[in-house]
């Protein structure tokens, strides 16, 4: 079985959960909600059936603008799939694979620039 979804917007990155946790612990804490809720939203929105583990997990970051601002900067890649923790920890909260465990999801990611529409398509398949 194969399903996908999208995130709209920008989740946080590695950087910004980083800033949020050294200057307060529980900003770090709203942080990782305010982020699995906009994923778990997404998750709802495209009505996900339950699926066996393993899975891949491949996640499409279209990075665009930060919202609010007027220039475009990419982020590093790797600030970029922090994000993947947030996906990961809300397909474990809504129930759609039952854990994220090492053995259980194989993470892939692909990068691309849209500085307009920042979105993340995330595909979910499992593997045999």
């Amino acid at each position: 079985m194969i399903q996908t979804f999208v995130i709209p917007g920008r989740l946080d990155g590695l950087n910004e959960y980083t800033a949020q946790n050294r200057g307060n612990r529980c900003c770090g804490n709203a942080c990782k909600r305010r982020n699995e809720k906009l994923v778990r939203a997404a998750i709802r929105a495209a009505c996900l059936e339950p699926m066996r583990t393993p899975v891949r997990i491949t996640a499409h970051w279209h990075e665009g603008k930060k919202p609010g601002s007027r220039q475009f900067r990419a982020r590093d890649r790797d600030n970029i799939r922090f994000g993947m923790k947030f996906i990961q920890d809300a397909l474990v909260a809504e129930g759609i694979i039952d854990d994220d465990a090492f053995d259980k999801v194989d993470p892939r990611d692909t990068y691309t620039k849209d500085r307009d529409d920042p979105h993340v398509v995330v595909v979910i398949e499992e593997v045999r």
